[in-house]
């Protein structure tokens, strides 16, 4: 069965298209999570506040954490 030249041409044209097209939507998903996280909630109790430092705190030391494993690494 011989493939028609044409259709192969059509075929790789739309994987491309389809490639592109995964790659847009995935790169529009990834922006619309970024701007969720983004977003501010107002902090209505004092218990809030405790989590709120509990966390900025974690994120700190989890940045530290690989900080001080790029700096190893690079050494």
């Amino acid at each position: 069965m011989s493939e028609n030249p044409d259709l192969g041409e059509f075929v790789k044209e739309f994987k491309k298209v389809l490639e592109d097209s995964l790659e847009i939507l995935s790169d529009l998903d990834c922006d619309f999570v970024q701007s969720k996280e983004d977003e501010l909630t107002p902090i209505t109790n004092l218990q809030q506040v405790h989590e709120a430092t509990d966390d900025i705190t974690h994120f700190a030391k989890i940045k530290k954490a690989e900080s001080d494993l790029l700096r190893r690494k690079f050494q």
